[in-house]
């Protein structure tokens, strides 16, 4: 009997297969067809996988603010910058249209309200007998410097009993700390610690209360002195609890940037008991910012002329070009170098080292630090 063979290299078997093993394995193919479009696993997986956007997508809507604090909380990058370019947005209509509501009223059900649902920072900006702010009209590129208060020397400050110091503040004072304690270390004067927050501010007290933490860092090791930076992030508007917003860089936000200046400046000094020195914003690449910075600043210069025991340091100058941005200055060395970091905001690590000189100088005045 003839057999009937299959080609070579198809699909159906190899070659010898004999016509009935061909039809039986027609017969096999026959009675397992295929199933109906509507069951195969492509559509199921399509479906799910539009279930997981659908469900991703509600989450960030109706929780934006957990999205913003965990990009707030990033070190600066291209990562952070991607993440608060969408959580910022998502977060200003999830508010504007309340979706957020049911997700605070959940929390505080379950005990989980902000942290900083208490702190001063967000009560109303104070009344009348609150000292007023300079007019912004008045604000120039190099903020203005408030007298010096008078502060006699607190003590000797030696090798065997050196300054208790600590800086803080946002991402600024990441290089700022360390250069001006590693400037000190060869005469060991300073005895210092960083406590570098990032992507905090005075501006966002529900993302991060700095008046929670400078009651923290005061009670901790007891610092002498204190240096103060940040505002890299404040540059945007005030949402008060009341629903109201203050434009950044209008009347309004100055006076209310000094009235929140003023409260973290109070705790810090408690009564006279430590000196702090609150460093000035350098001048930033954009036209915006440098306008919210001008005015930051003068908020933060009209709150020390207040605080006894408070020290408004200008770095402004010496981080700009007769009061414009570049990035390339001439250190204390008389060598030009890349001062500013490349976002245009903050200094480089020689940037850092020409400001941590500025600062140094006004600790030296009350202290002398520097020999």
């Amino acid at each position: 009997m003839a057999t009937a063979q299959v080609p070579a290299g198809t699909a159906d078997g190899p070659v010898g297969t004999t016509a009935d093993a061909q039809g039986t394995a027609a017969a096999a193919h026959a009675d397992v067809s295929p199933p109906p479009p509507g069951d195969q696993l492509v559509a199921p997986a399509g479906r799910a996988l539009q279930v997981m956007l659908v469900a991703l997508l509600l989450a960030v809507v109706f929780n934006s603010a957990a999205m913003v604090k965990a990009g707030e909380g990033m070190r600066p990058g291209l990562t952070r910058t991607l993440v608060l370019g969408v959580a910022h947005p998502v977060n200003a209509v999830s508010h504007g249209l309340w979706l957020d509501r049911p997700r605070r009223e959940v929390g505080r059900l379950f005990g989980h309200g902000s942290g900083a649902d208490s702190s001063p920072l967000l009560a109303e900006p104070a009344g009348a007998g609150a000292a007023p702010s300079p007019s912004p009209t008045a604000a120039t590129t190099r903020s203005p410097a408030p007298p010096a208060p008078a502060m006699p020397l607190a003590r000797a400050v030696t090798a065997a009993a050196p300054l208790q110091l600590v800086v803080a503040g946002d991402s600024m004072t990441e290089f700022l700390g360390p250069a001006m304690i590693s400037a000190t270390s060869a005469a060991d004067r300073i005895k210092g610690r960083v406590d570098t927050r990032y992507g905090t501010g005075l501006v966002r007290p529900d993302f991060f209360d700095w008046f929670a933490e400078a009651k923290r860092v005061m009670g901790g090791r007891r610092p002498e002195a204190v240096v103060v930076m940040m505002g890299g992030n404040d540059g945007q508007g005030i949402l008060l609890p009341s629903g109201k917003a203050l434009r950044d860089g209008s009347a309004a936000w100055t006076t209310e940037y000094q009235r929140r200046t003023r409260i973290i400046m109070d705790t810090l000094v408690k009564g006279g008991a430590r000196r702090v020195y609150w460093v000035s914003m350098p001048v930033p690449r954009s036209a915006r910012l440098a306008r919210d910075y001008r005015q930051l600043n003068v908020a933060l210069a009209a709150a020390a002329r207040t605080e006894p025991g408070v020290r408004y340091v200008d770095i402004t100058t010496r981080l700009s070009v007769r009061g414009r941005y570049s990035d390339y200055l001439r250190n204390d060395a008389g060598r030009t170098v890349v001062a500013r970091a490349r976002d245009g905001i903050h200094m480089s690590r020689d940037g850092a080292r020409m400001a941590a000189n500025v600062v140094l100088k006004a600790l030296d005045a009350d202290w002398h630090v520097l020999g």
